[in-house]
């Protein structure tokens, strides 16, 4: 596991977490090549994948929510629209790849603005989707309101 995978497990791995299996799921992302080449970051325990490596995130994958029941749900980020909910860590790394882009490439070291080919927006509610159909950028350090995101 590169560096940031090891830290990801570790700020998830201590006693009494109210979603134990987001090691687990973390591990089984990890092992797949195309997941393995993204960022991983968490919020409120969702496991998400960023084409970057710095805030503002660019995701362009479905995120992972383990739920208290052992199971996990797969979700859009941005809409919330839920594509499954499986019971194994490996079934719902193969929901987030199969809603994968074709040309989903190895993340950027830097943010959003990095990538270079996107315009700024502002978007509405913190995480909004982004109305034209394109990634969702995620600024979630951007102070009550929301923040800036990239497009």
């Amino acid at each position: 596991m590169s560096w940031g995978w090891m830290r990801r497990r570790h700020e998830v791995d201590w006693p009494g977490m109210p979603y134990p299996r987001t090691v687990e799921l973390l591990e089984a992302a990890a092992a797949e090549p195309a997941l393995r080449q993204l960022f991983p970051f968490t919020s409120h325990w969702n496991l998400h994948f960023s084409s970057c490596t710095q805030f503002p995130y660019v995701v362009r994958v479905p995120f992972v929510e383990p739920l208290r029941d052992g199971r996990f749900r797969i979700r859009e980020r941005g809409t919330g629209t839920e594509f499954d909910e499986v019971d194994s860590a490996a079934e719902a790394v193969a929901v987030v790849l199969a809603h994968a882009p074709a040309d989903l490439g190895p993340a950027v070291a830097g943010n959003a603005s990095d990538l270079g080919e996107f315009e700024v927006w502002e978007p509405g509610p913190l995480g909004a989707s982004d109305p034209g159909g394109g990634p969702t950028y995620v600024d979630d350090g951007g102070g009550a309101g929301g923040g800036s995101g990239r497009r």
